[in-house]
């Protein structure tokens, strides 16, 4: 994996981890009726999650790129600890369930204006940076800990495959001495 990853992963990492943190904030000054907020938060919140799901986005390729499409998450959040992976899911699905119950449940006569619209907007905000968030700590983590893997053989081996596809024999992990 290439060096650059590391640096440019760890500030994208702090940017999605701060938004993630304010879109949390903002969500739960909301669901208490909080007044704080204006357009101009929903709009910077808004642009920051975008640059950072740009930079996970071209961060995720290399992490994926040796692997099938249906294994993308399995491979982008490999560099994870566990808590984090199962931390993403829940908030995912807080995020996914809160936006389409205020859309089912809105009074259009209370939630119409910015605070209607940023009530589901901050639930989304908290998905896109929580993934944006996993995928660049992931990144981060596997920018000095991913190794090559070869068979007893020599061959090249996926990372998350147990047998060599050339050969059929059993991958064999090697150990890295990079260092960050």
């Amino acid at each position: 994996m290439s060096r650059w990853i590391h640096p440019v992963a760890s500030s994208f990492a702090a940017v999605a981890g701060a938004g993630l943190a304010l879109s949390a904030i903002a969500q739960i000054a909301l669901l208490f009726g909080s007044r704080w907020y204006s357009n101009d938060v929903m709009t910077v919140l808004t642009c920051g999650m975008t640059i950072v799901w740009v930079a996970a986005g071209v961060i995720a390729r290399p992490l994926t790129v040796e692997f099938k499409s249906k294994d993308f998450w399995k491979a982008a959040l490999r560099g994870c600890p566990q808590w984090m992976r199962y931390t993403l899911y829940g908030l995912m699905g807080y995020g996914i369930l809160s936006f389409f119950a205020f859309v089912a449940y809105a009074d259009p006569e209370r939630t119409s204006g910015p605070t209607g619209r940023m009530t589901g907007g901050y639930s989304l905000l908290i998905w896109g940076n929580a993934i944006a968030f996993a995928i660049l700590c992931s990144a981060r983590n596997l920018a000095f800990r991913d190794t090559e893997r070869k068979c007893v053989n020599g061959h090249s081996v996926g990372t998350l495959a147990q047998f060599c596809e050339q050969c059929g024999q059993p991958a064999v992990k090697q150990v890295s001495d990079r260092r960050p």
